[in-house]
């Protein structure tokens, strides 16, 4: 009795510090495109040199993009985490590409395009990844995954304008390239808790099947 009260005990435990990481993930992943995004039309102007009447297509192709996104992760599901590691690399990829000059109308699009992709795609493989790190608490995972990703809307906006107003457009693109950075560095601190905890349940279940 007293071997199972410890292995729940274990298992909330070790659930509670990957929300934690999670959560955080989250934050700044989520800050990193809307720190951008929040200012696309800007940057559509410099460096992406559109015109105003190219960044109406411009966006449609973003929202397109999206709709893709959303149904390519639904196929791929499964791994969330592994999800969300490639989606936000798409999106920090997105980001270095618009930094370099003498971009074409072309590159452009492709860049959009990716870019649109792999937000939807991330935000799929969020919700899916705090589902999976709490089953038994669903409304609880996601509440938490609104509350911060609300957050991250607010914190990237408000990053955005206030490198926007200082320092310019590229400087906005180089900040969300370091929180992309960042966050997939905690996308491999919730990887590495993730194989142990299921190290520790492994040998928890090895234990009591011992006879």
């Amino acid at each position: 009795m007293t071997d199972t009260s410890d292995t729940n005990g274990s298992r909330l435990s070790h659930h509670n510090k990957l929300l934690y990481v999670a959560a955080l993930t989250t934050l700044v992943v989520i800050s990193m495109h809307f720190t951008s995004y929040t200012y696309i039309t800007t940057l559509l102007d410099n460096p992406m040199n559109m015109t105003a009447s190219e960044k109406p297509m411009m966006l449609f192709i973003f929202g397109i993009a999206g709709v893709v996104g959303m149904l390519l992760a639904g196929g791929l599901g499964s791994k969330p985490l592994q999800l969300c590691v490639a989606a936000t690399v798409g999106v920090l990829l997105s980001q270095m590409m618009i930094t370099q000059p003498g971009m074409g109308p072309y590159m452009a699009i492709f860049e959009v395009f990716i870019w649109g992709l792999s937000i939807s795609v991330l935000i799929v493989g969020l919700q899916g990844w705090f589902l999976l790190l709490s089953p038994k608490h669903p409304e609880t995972a996601s509440a938490l995954l609104v509350t911060t990703f609300n957050l991250g809307i607010g914190s990237g906006a408000l990053a955005g304008g206030l490198i926007l107003t200082k320092y310019g457009n590229m400087a906005i693109l180089y900040f969300a390239i370091g929180l992309g950075v960042l966050g997939l560095m905690s996308f491999s601190l919730a990887g590495w808790l993730n194989r142990k905890r299921t190290n520790v349940l492994s040998v928890s279940r090895n234990a009591q099947h011992d006879p």
